[in-house]
């Protein structure tokens, strides 16, 4: 699931990318192609695993929240450094 929702995921970034021109936006658009990512794994994940209850899906999902924003943050700080070389 989470493999397969790297595809809208990324799409959702390619349509966004230009509007996103400040740190804030960035932060907007991948939080929100993260949540993307997250329905299509936790979608899955829950067809998968009919056997677990709710809490431990929910569980499941907190494990990879904090990662998940460091990486957020970390991209939009290091952005601005690496955008002549991602621009080529």
């Amino acid at each position: 699931g989470f493999v397969f929702g790297y595809i809208p995921m990324v799409a959702f970034i390619a349509v966004f990318k230009k509007r996103a021109d400040t740190s804030v936006k960035r932060i907007i658009v991948l939080t929100l192609a993260t949540l993307l990512l997250y329905f299509f794994g936790v979608f899955w994940f829950i067809l998968a695993y009919t056997h677990t209850n709710n809490i431990t899906n929910f569980i499941f999902i907190l494990n990879f929240i904090p990662g998940d924003i460091i990486k957020i943050i970390v991209s939009v700080l290091i952005f601005p450094k690496i955008k002549s070389v991602v621009n080529k």
